[in-house]
């Protein structure tokens, strides 16, 4: 008999094995092998929009392919992903920071079941978009006690600036590094205290349901608080009354 066998079951049968001596066949015992079939993995074909606000309009730009994981996966916490630049699967490529090679470009996935080894494949496209939001500025004084050049801004107060204009449903966040904000990693607390004292920039990357819009600048600004004399004595003659006495709000170098 053949050694290869086709199921007639799907997924889960039942087969029986006779062993015998073959010196003496009437010694013999018989076994039962189970034949299971494991189903691929169902995998989706998605796509991502990046921005391309890196200084140069090229269609070229960082992307961070894992952000399609849950798509293509469906969400399923057992399934696993690789990224090929070549439909044969060949070319693997690191889905966490990856420059494309042309707009559009297809990036091959590889759809992995981490329990069974079972495999399926699929099609991410990747495009780079022309849109793009507005930048913003927020300005504090530097009066929480300690003139440091630091405060405590809410970041939630630059939304009107990036979206003046923009289309509604438009969502938000905020990254120390335009890096970041391209790969969506190391997102900042919408209360934020600027780690350069004074000014420093930051940057919002405004999406559309996981696609990129623009990716903004907001400056943070903190004033210095005025430089005043906290005492000063000056004096009224009553016999140059009614003649006034001008008088100064004590501030330190101050301008003209």
């Amino acid at each position: 008999l053949s050694n290869s066998y086709y199921n007639t079951i799907p997924f889960n049968e039942e087969i029986y094995i006779r062993v015998e001596d073959i010196f003496n066949p009437d010694c013999k015992t018989i076994e039962s092998l189970n034949l299971q079939v494991n189903a691929n993995p169902e995998a989706f074909n998605t796509s991502l929009l990046q921005c391309d606000e890196d200084g140069t309009i090229d269609g070229i730009t960082l992307f961070n392919l894992n952000e399609a994981n849950e798509t293509i996966t469906n969400g399923l916490p057992n399934l696993s992903t690789k990224f090929y630049t070549d439909a044969t699967r060949t070319q693997e490529i690191d889905g966490s920071s990856y420059f494309n090679t042309q707009n559009p470009q297809i990036i091959y996935t590889e759809i992995n079941d981490n329990n069974t080894g079972c495999i399926s494949n699929s099609e991410l496209t990747i495009q780079v978009s022309t849109t793009n939001s507005n930048n913003a500025l927020l300005v504090l004084c530097d009066d929480d006690g300690v003139e440091d050049g630091l405060q405590t801004f809410n970041l939630n107060n630059a939304e009107n600036q990036i979206t003046n204009g923009l289309p509604m449903g438009l969502s938000i966040s905020y990254f120390e590094t335009y890096e970041d904000a391209l790969l969506e990693i190391n997102n900042l607390e919408t209360s934020y205290s600027n780690t350069n004292p004074y000014s420093q920039t930051i940057y919002a990357r405004v999406e559309n349901i996981n696609n990129c819009y623009g990716i903004s600048e907001v400056t943070l600004t903190v004033n210095e608080l005025p430089n005043i004399e906290t005492e000063n004595l000056r004096l009224y003659c009553l016999n140059t009354f009614p003649e006034p006495i001008a008088l100064n709000a004590g501030l330190i170098n101050d301008l003209p």
